[in-house]
């Protein structure tokens, strides 16, 4: 057996960023930038008013009440040709370029209009109410980096920056292959042996939380011949995951055909609970991880060892599961030659601003009720003592949308 950390570094040196496509930027949430954005123009693009007002000199404005002739006004997107000069002003709304001669806008709420003379009660000072031409960045200005994972506000600047259309990495294709007679799918019709296969659409939910898209082509029949041949078929994808029947038993035939197809195997065992009997090699260029059956280790293992696989596929840096310190919420048993990672959940403390981590007293690879109600691993390293409540321990917080 190997450690989880070795398990890790030998999968993540088998992946590399897939190529690059350009997509509008419509569709662009979620996805990761392949390209630096660099600014096509400055935001704002000249002085604009922020305000519904009046475009003056502050310096006719050094006593007030102060009258000034109205000679024109800027709604926003339509700039003028008219200048403002001593004595006069230009009516102008928020967003509307600033005419020239004019440094400063008072809101209309301090005015007094009567005609074209407009009457200004009370003074801003110079400047007030104007957004400087690229205040919020200028052309050329370099605005989101490579590996970005684009959210709506990223959107937004990309869009402001006059971007319609991006390069981003291209989605990873996993193939989902399930083993089992006994397997179902989740509406059937049941018999006295049957096990409903929740694996498929967990991992498929899973892995669409990271931008992959998945296939599978059904349950597979515990038979060597179509589980080689469903191999081959799956050869083009990035990814080919399985799930069960890489264990010992009579009836696991997925290593025999992996290797029947030509495949590779790297290792087979990882010293970690839940997740020892996890699988890792190559068919013909495409990596094949095969997950343990039991669905809480198939989550596990898929969490901690496919996530990052499937960021890096996508040019993400940092692509290791996200860790933090808490404290734990009760007793935690000590631990032997493997490594543990413990369901429970995650609550954040406002008494001393602190997450507690508090493990499920219900561990076990089958439970799916308490997969569910899991916000958090808690991870116990080999041969560690026990842990008493109060104490610190290292968390991996579950995914949410």
């Amino acid at each position: 057996m190997i450690t989880f950390e070795e398990a890790l570094k030998r999968i993540l040196e088998a992946f590399g960023p897939l190529n690059p496509e350009n997509i509008e930027i419509g569709g662009a949430l979620g996805r990761t930038l392949a390209e630096e954005i660099v600014a096509e123009r400055s935001t704002p693009p000249a002085d604009t008013s922020a305000m519904d007002g009046y475009a003056v000199r502050a310096k006719d404005l050094e006593k007030t009440p102060h009258p000034l002739k109205m000679i024109g006004e800027v709604p926003a997107g339509s700039p003028t040709g008219a200048r403002v000069k001593a004595g006069t002003t230009i009516r102008i709304f928020t967003g509307g370029i600033m005419p020239g001669g004019a440094d400063t806008v008072v809101i209309q709420e301090n005015t007094e209009r009567n005609g074209d003379v407009v009457t200004i009660l009370k003074a801003p000072a110079t400047g007030a109410n104007v957004r400087k031409a690229g205040m919020d960045f200028s052309k050329g200005d370099v605005l989101l980096k490579p590996g970005t994972v684009l959210n709506e506000r990223d959107i937004a600047l990309i869009s402001a920056g006059n971007k319609g259309e991006i390069a981003v990495y291209r989605r990873p294709r996993v193939v989902l292959l399930a083993t089992g007679d006994e397997l179902v799918t989740p509406g059937s019709k049941l018999g006295a042996g049957s096990v409903i296969n929740t694996n498929i659409p967990m991992l498929a939910a899973l892995f669409t939380t990271t931008g992959a898209e998945t296939t599978s082509p059904g349950i597979l029949k515990d038979d060597l011949d179509a589980i080689k041949s469903a191999f081959e078929d799956a050869a083009g994808a990035d990814i080919i995951v399985t799930l069960g029947g890489a264990s010992v038993g009579d009836y696991d035939f997925v290593r025999d055909a992996f290797r029947a197809a030509g495949g590779t195997e790297d290792f087979w065992k990882i010293a970690m609970k839940p997740g020892k009997p996890l699988m890792f090699g190559d068919l013909r260029g495409t990596p094949v991880v095969g997950l343990p059956g039991n669905p809480v280790s198939a989550y596990v293992t898929a969490f901690l060892f496919l996530l990052p696989a499937l960021r890096k596929l996508q040019g993400q840096t940092g692509t290791a599961a996200t860790s933090f310190p808490a404290r734990a919420g009760g007793d935690i048993p000590a631990t032997k030659d493997r490594e543990v990672f413990m369901l429970g959940s995650l609550k954040f403390s406002d008494q001393d601003a602190t997450f507690i981590a508090t493990p499920h007293p219900r561990q076990d690879s089958s439970r799916i009720s308490t997969l569910q109600a899991s916000g958090c691993l808690i991870h116990c390293p080999a041969y560690s003592k026990a842990a008493l409540c109060g104490d610190i321990v290292k968390v991996f917080p579950l995914p949410t949308l």
